[in-house]
């Protein structure tokens, strides 16, 4: 399967790299697989989450008929283009170049950030779907606007990337607590009364009644459309994603780290979990709402893995990295192939 030759080739860059590290041939083969992997997802035919859907739109753009649930800037795109293969090209160059660039600019190792990068926000997001790819992306953009403190340009990209996808709307509040310094009593308490929120499907009813008091009617229609889907009780992932943030928690207390953009890092992978955990009894938005806030996993891990100082207790995080990794990454393949949105065998325009 050509993903798993894709994840070969990253893993196998960043154990050599990892042993003699070559801060050329690092940046070479990070841009290289980069590229390689924009030309796999804009060049694609058929292949990944919602692709007839999108085809679909592409077809009442054109036609000019209503599609009431579909963001502007994303209509814009279906408008501007003479083709759907367009729509999936300007798509993948919207999305991926610019978290490369983020990736590139932010992370402690970038081949790992990579790899993260690959086996999930890719697979799911940039290869199925693809507005929130785009949303995900322009709002990672911001990431410097928090850190200089400008909020006027951090609302405005943050804004511009929910004209692709409204749940770009979750990183505002980042902005007012990104450098906070939680105490572990507070950082407890709030996961324990998350984990009853998710057991006991506490919070469906509340919040319906306060997203229907928004003037914002596409907001209001999309919240009370996921309530009434049942899907997959998300618990266990809100799990998972808790004992990631309490490793990192720890270890940032136990080597002292307090640096601006690692607590950003560390308080958005935090606000990923509350509102997962708020919105756990509509499991939709609890699970794809909150993915571009999920998404500041690829920068904390690395900065774990950078701080040990044996080499044998990176290679062992790195083998639980993996494992977890492909878990995730075989999730999206797995569904898509199954319910006939297919990600294999993989198929290309240029094959044509």
């Amino acid at each position: 399967m050509i993903y798993f030759f894709i994840v070969g080739a990253i893993l196998l860059s960043h154990l050599y790299l990892t042993f003699k590290p070559q801060k050329k041939i690092e940046n070479i083969w990070f841009f290289s697989v980069s590229f390689v992997l924009f030309l796999f997802a804009a060049l694609r035919d058929g292949i990944g989450f919602d692709f007839k859907n999108y085809r679909k739109i592409f077809r009442l753009v054109k036609h000019h008929e209503s599609v009431w649930n579909i963001e502007p800037g994303f209509y814009l795109i279906n408008y501007l283009c003479g083709n759907f293969h367009w729509v999936i090209f300007i798509s993948a160059l919207l999305a991926i170049p610019l978290k490369i660039f983020v990736i590139n600019k932010y992370s402690e190792d970038k081949l790992l950030s990579l790899f993260i990068y690959f086996t999930g926000v890719f697979i799911m997001y940039d290869m199925g779907v693809i507005r929130q790819g785009i949303s995900i992306a322009i709002a990672f953009f911001s990431i410097q606007y928090i850190l200089n403190r400008s909020l006027i340009k951090f609302l405005a990209v943050i804004l511009l990337a929910s004209s692709f996808h409204v749940t770009a709307l979750v990183f505002i509040p980042l902005y007012f607590i990104s450098s906070s310094r939680f105490t572990r009593k507070a950082i407890y308490g709030i996961l324990i009364v998350l984990l009853a929120f998710s057991l006991f499907d506490i919070g469906k009813y509340i919040l319906i009644t306060v997203f229907n008091l928004l003037p914002f009617e596409m907001i209001v229609k999309k919240v009370n459309y996921y309530a009434n889907i049942n899907t997959a009780n998300i618990t266990l992932s809100l799990l998972k994603r808790m004992v990631l943030f309490i490793i990192c928690v720890e270890f940032f207390i136990r080597k002292g780290i307090n640096d601006a953009k690692s607590l950003l890092f560390l308080n958005g992978f935090f606000l990923s979990i509350i509102l997962m955990g708020l919105f756990s009894s509509i499991d939709t938005i609890a699970g794809r709402g909150v993915a571009g806030l999920q998404f500041f996993q690829i920068f904390l891990i690395p900065i774990l893995f950078t701080q040990l100082k044996t080499k044998i207790r990176k290679l062992g995080l790195l083998v639980v990295i993996v494992v977890m990794a492909i878990n995730t990454m075989m999730g999206p393949i797995n569904q898509g192939n199954r319910i006939k949105q297919p990600y294999t065998p993989y198929d290309s325009i240029l094959t044509d």
